[in-house]
């Protein structure tokens, strides 16, 4: 099992349309003594710290996500925030989750049932993911693509690559609908009596309205579209 380490992680950033909103609670995901990751609830107060006790000196991804319990049953989650310890521990053992750290972290929590994270070049992989990424969210890159070929074996510089963007027409309620991507672009909306247009990528799209709805666009590989908002 190894020698455990206690960590304290401090919250991620909540400047975003997102935290208009409080969340219902953050849902908080770690590997545990035995390697199988473990999922709490937890809420926290303002400037405290997570505590965590992790096993010392292996490489342990650390996700955390704001969900967001709505009327009718709906639920609502954020992209993760990150911690990557032992790479992003403080000598005194501690640390903060990252927004741009919760796409390298999920990475390695998908991957860690088919590779030993203890034996993946995480400085390269993370190079990689910064140098492809630039200024853009990481999580424009194709997470599902890199996952694939780190279970796989295998990690090339053609393996980090973005997904395809689409412009889109839709009509939403009135307001600023906040991207689940906390380092995304949200949606402004001038009414759903007037068509806009947006840039997004393929795949599924999730936001977060003003009064608490959700838009979900679909997003197809040869640009066409469905959405709704409920």
């Amino acid at each position: 099992m190894g020698d455990l380490e206690r960590v304290d992680l401090y919250m991620p950033s909540l400047q975003d349309n997102l935290f208009s909103m409080v969340p219902s609670f953050w849902e908080l995901s770690y590997p545990g003594e035995n390697g199988e990751m473990d999922t709490e609830e937890i809420q926290t107060a303002e400037g405290e710290p997570v505590s965590l006790f992790l096993v010392k000196g292996r490489t342990a991804a650390v996700l955390i996500q704001a969900v967001f319990l709505l009327e009718d049953g709906k639920v609502f989650r954020s992209y993760p925030a990150g911690f990557l310890y032992p790479y992003d521990c403080s000598p005194i053992g501690s640390g903060s989750f990252s927004w741009d750290e919760g796409f390298l972290c999920s990475v390695i929590s998908r991957t860690s049932g088919y590779a030993n994270p203890d034996l993946l070049n995480i400085p390269r992989l993370r190079a990689l993911i910064n140098e492809k990424a630039g200024a853009e969210s990481r999580w424009n890159l194709d997470f599902q693509v890199l996952c694939d070929e780190i279970a796989a074996g295998g990690l090339s510089y053609y393996d980090v690559r973005s997904v395809r963007f689409r412009d889109v027409d839709l009509k939403l309620p009135r307001g600023v609908w906040a991207n689940r991507d906390v380092t995304g672009t949200d949606l402004i909306s001038p009414g759903s009596e007037i068509s806009s247009r947006y840039s997004l990528s393929t795949g599924i799209n999730l936001f977060l309205g003003p009064s608490g709805e959700i838009a979900e666009v679909h997003i197809q590989t040869d640009g066409s579209a469905e959405y709704m908002a409920y």
